[in-house]
């Protein structure tokens, strides 16, 4: 199914502190607005078994076109905050990477939040990860959860999968429409991550994709012009999204950029709903995301 990305603009308004709550999804606020919404919709009981049931495991394939200074079309793959543990449970990541190897995209990106509270889930995931094979690889960055669980034991599984994981690191890709230079930030919550560490192979001219957890941080990266398009999670989309209204809980670090692509000055900032929940598990008018990007020539992209 391809839902349609519209395209944002805006200033980013100061940060607020990272709240208690973690990822400021906070139980009370989040129940809060289904209580509302409960009153105005099916009955609660329904709704309940929706938000909790149903939405979470509708995954929604997003598809969207970047223009690129390249010589042919490249396709990547961008999921994130799977999120394995008490709320996300192996079979279904297994179909997610089922979906992701049925797109046959040139790349794998993978956002960070593999895991919440626990690394039990690794080895499955790390099988499941195993069994894709894109003609460029599988690359990943770590995010905040994977920080507050066990980093160095979500790094073993990834790279245990053949998963390049990119900590204020790059690479430079020879794509079939010329070179592509990919990079990865460490998570800006929990991490220290360096912008000019990541690109210090980039050569002069080279379009370049940025991998970050978070997305609010690319505004100050928004008159780069080293970079063509920033990539992130983090927000699960708001995981409740009211019609009118949009999210109106958001994470810190993840408060301005919620979901899907925004024009930033010199670049392009796609933000994909993610995989997992964080607690309470619940999804409305906000289903998961698998997005598929093509990186198409300037006059193809026209």
């Amino acid at each position: 199914m391809t839902q349609p990305h519209y395209t944002q603009k805006g200033a980013l308004p100061p940060r607020h502190a990272p709240g208690s709550g973690a990822d400021g999804l906070t139980r009370r606020a989040l129940l809060g607005v289904l209580g509302g919404t409960a009153l105005a919709s099916l009955g609660g009981w329904r709704l309940a078994q929706y938000v909790l049931r149903i939405e979470p495991r509708r995954l929604q394939v997003s598809h969207t076109t970047v223009a690129a200074p390249l010589t042919a079309p490249v396709r990547l793959a961008l999921i994130s905050d799977i999120h394995i543990g008490p709320h996300v449970e192996v079979a279904w990541v297994r179909q997610v990477i089922a979906a992701v190897a049925a797109q046959q995209v040139d790349l794998v990106l993978l956002g960070g939040d593999y895991v919440t509270g626990s690394t039990d889930g690794m080895p499955a995931l790390a099988e499941a990860l195993a069994e894709l094979q894109p003609s460029l690889g599988v690359y990943a960055v770590l995010g905040n959860h994977d920080y507050w669980t066990d980093a160095d034991a979500v790094l073993h599984w990834l790279r245990l999968a053949g998963v390049m994981v990119l900590v204020n690191a790059g690479v430079e890709l020879a794509t079939a429409g010329g070179p592509l230079y990919l990079a990865g930030l460490d998570d800006a919550w929990q991490g220290r991550p360096d912008l000019e560490v990541a690109l210090a192979g980039h050569r002069a001219g080279l379009p370049t994709v940025l991998l970050q957890h978070e997305p609010d941080p690319a505004a100050a990266r928004a008159a780069d012009d080293r970079l063509l398009l920033q990539l992130a999670g983090h927000t699960h989309g708001g995981q409740v999204r009211i019609p009118g209204l949009g999210a109106p809980v958001r994470p810190p670090y993840g408060e301005h950029y919620v979901a899907g692509l925004y024009a930033l000055e010199r670049s392009q900032l796609y933000v994909t709903r993610g995989i997992g929940v964080t607690s309470p598990p619940v999804r409305l008018n906000c289903p998961p995301e698998l997005t598929v990007i093509t990186l198409a020539p300037r006059e193809a992209a026209l």
